[in-house]
Order: C-alpha cells, then structure tokens, then sequence
C-alpha cells in the first residue's frame, strides 16, 4: 500500500513513540519490586534534640534528690553526700593549695534533680569533681586541670554515615575547651587509629566529648550537648517580667533582686569575674519597668562588657 510521505511520517513517529513506550514499560517492570517497600526519606525534626548529661555522668551522681544548702559549710556538703551512699575523698593538698577549708561556705539546692548538678555549681568556689573506681573525689579545679586520663571512642558508625575522620578531630578541638589542647599550647591529644578515636583529656572534657558525639548520633537539625532538662524552666523564666530601679546598686544585689522577682535561681561566676577584677559589689544602675528578665540582664550586663549563660540547671 503506497502511503503519502507525510502519513509515512507519522507512522513512524506513532510506531516509535509506541515502541519506546513499550521498552520503557518493559524496563519499568523489570526494576519493580511488588513486595519491596520504596526507601523512606528520613525525616529531620525542627524541634531541638538534647543529650541530657545526666547519661553522661556516672550513674551514681544521675540519681535525683533534693536538698539546699544555705551558707553551709563544704564539711556538711560531704556529710550529705556521704548519706546518698557515695564513697567520698577530698583531696586536702589541692584544696589548701587555694586556700580551701572544709569551714568553705556553700550554698545551693537541688529539686529533685541529678546529684552532679550541685557538684558542678562547685565551680564558683574553685572546685572540681571526678569519679574514679567508685570513689567521688573532690579537688580544685586547677588540679583537676592536671589530672587526665587517654580514653577510646569507637566512632566507626559516624565514618560509616559519611563523617570524615580530620572533620571528627576538628569538631572536637575546635568545641570543647579550645586552649586545652596541645596543637594550641594545652595538653589534650586527640589521635584516630582506624575507627577508634583515642583522646587524652580530664575527666570534665572527657564528658563533653562523650556528648558531642552523641549529639552527631542523633538526627536533628540542632541537637544541644549539656542542656539538661532543668533549662527548659529557666527558658521560660527569662521570658518572665521584672521591674528595677536600681542606682549605685551592688551588683550582687541586683542579682539577688532579680533572682527573687524571676524565682529563678540566678547566680554570679565568682572566678569568672574575679579573673577580670570585676567585684561582687559592682555599681549598677538602670530603670526599667515590666521587661522581660533576658532583657534587663543584656542591658545591666553590656556595661560591665559581662554576659549571662544557662549552665548546671542554673542562670
């Protein structure tokens, strides 16, 4: 049958796209699996993740209790913690070594929440904690500062999800505690051997590396690292209103009159601020009415080139 040109071009066209057709269904059926699930797409919470430290502590300090020290004495802190079962050893030369007497004044509390949170808060006094053959032993910071210990972190999932082993290293040195290590004239080591990352560090840093790389673990656009549950209150409390009139105020009382507005526990880094000779009787002034608490501490701050941070269940 003789056809004009152009139906003969549109036969070939139709048998073509008809022919393709078929060989994309042929190779359609030959990939599809009926009983196979198609691959789910994992999905990222918004929502923040949080490691809470209290699985990163050990776990005879992530019991809760409840308990406040008003100007107690570090003695009565020991006799307290010695009655929650816990075996405890002071290290007296480090503590006379700055001038620490077991008379020290403590003050502080817990609300049913992990023992090693009031044994952080230590840190305003210069002192420091570690936990070793289920001993609790109680030292100065700048000793525990000495004391470190080289610890494996088998990390070959997170290389096994993509991570490389230099960024792993970096993330690390680059996070936790900067000038500790000795690329930066500290004394921390860090060293990968196959899928085991071996870090020389004290025990405090070696908690927040435990973190760190449970924070990479989970899957969460943002995961925090020492963000136990007792922030989720003071979030909230920063957001409460307050009122001052405070003129030539000592800074310490300023605090202390926004601690009891707030009912917050707000506390002031002794050694932090004695580091850049600020005093606990630092004038403040400032008038302001009905602002909220995270307001009022940025402007009363900024002048004294001071900040605020949640840490250890307090502000």
């Amino acid at each position: 049958m003789l056809l004009p040109v152009r139906a003969v071009w549109i036969r070939l066209i139709v048998a073509t796209a008809f022919s393709g057709m078929l060989s994309n269904t042929f190779i359609v059926a030959q990939q599809t699996n009926p009983d196979e699930e198609p691959p789910k797409i994992p999905e990222i919470s918004d929502e923040p993740k949080t490691v809470d430290p209290a699985d990163l502590a050990p776990k005879p300090l992530a019991v809760l209790a409840t308990v406040e020290f008003n100007n107690s004495s570090l003695r009565e802190l020991v006799t307290w913690l010695e009655e929650q079962q816990l075996v405890v050893l002071l290290d007296n030369k480090a503590l006379a070594d700055e001038g620490i007497s077991l008379g020290e004044p403590v003050s502080g509390h817990l609300d049913n929440a992990p023992i090693y949170l009031l044994l952080n808060r230590l840190s305003s006094l210069n002192l420091a904690w570690y936990m070793h053959d289920d001993i609790l032993h109680i030292t100065s910071t700048a000793a525990l500062q000495e004391r470190q210990s080289t610890e494996p972190y088998n990390v070959g999932d997170l290389l096994d999800d993509g991570y490389a082993a230099d960024s792993l290293s970096e993330v690390i040195t680059y996070g936790i505690a900067p000038d500790s290590w000795e690329e930066n004239g500290g004394y921390g080591v860090i060293q990968l051997l196959g899928d085991v990352l071996f870090v020389r560090q004290n025990d405090a840093q070696h908690r927040e590396v435990r973190g760190l790389l449970a924070a990479l673990r989970k899957h969460g656009r943002r995961t925090l690292t020492s963000d136990p549950p007792q922030h989720l209150a003071l979030h909230e409390v920063l957001f409460s209103k307050v009122t001052v009139e405070f003129d030539d105020t000592p800074l310490e009382t300023a605090i202390e009159s926004l601690a009891d507005q707030a009912n917050a526990d707000i506390r002031l880094d002794g050694p932090a601020l004695r580091a850049i000779r600020i005093r606990d009787r630092e004038p403040v002034s400032l008038q302001l009415s009905d602002r909220r608490l995270r307001t009022v501490l940025q402007v009363m701050l900024s002048d004294l080139e001071l900040t605020w941070v949640l840490r250890d269940g307090v502000l």
